[in-house]
């Protein structure tokens, strides 16, 4: 568990992430996932306590993986060993598009495809 990278996802309010994790073996899989809704995001850094690390490192993730040849959604899939992760944000479906066709074990080859999202505009009336 890398407890800056589970706080920065904890802090977020954000559903989607890219994330790095180290394997076993000491390669690296590049992971687009979803943090189930078991798990409580948007908490301020003062109030994050081991039981939330605990909680995100435990929880089972829906995942695609990015740069290896695994079929996605695999079954008990934890997070694990995570190095970096981003949150994804802009439109989901577009990003994993072009994610899926990139062969890299690079993750910043891939935070490129990440999108702002949109300011939200003051309309006048």
């Amino acid at each position: 568990m890398t407890i800056e990278t589970y706080s920065k996802i904890l802090q977020s309010n954000s559903e989607y992430w890219l994330i790095e994790r180290v394997e076993y073996h000491g390669a690296n899989s590049i992971i687009f996932c979803a943090i189930p809704h078991s798990v409580t995001l948007g908490i301020k850094k003062e109030d994050i306590k081991l039981s939330d690390l605990e909680a995100l490192d435990r929880c089972q993730i829906t995942n695609v993986f990015l740069n290896k040849d695994f079929p996605p959604f695999q079954l008990y899939q934890q997070l694990g060993d995570v190095r970096d992760a981003f949150p994804v944000t802009g439109n989901i479906k577009e990003f994993l598009k072009k994610a899926i066709q990139i062969d890299s074990n690079n993750i910043y080859d891939y935070k490129e495809l990440i999108e702002e999202p949109e300011p939200i505009k003051n309309h006048e009336l």
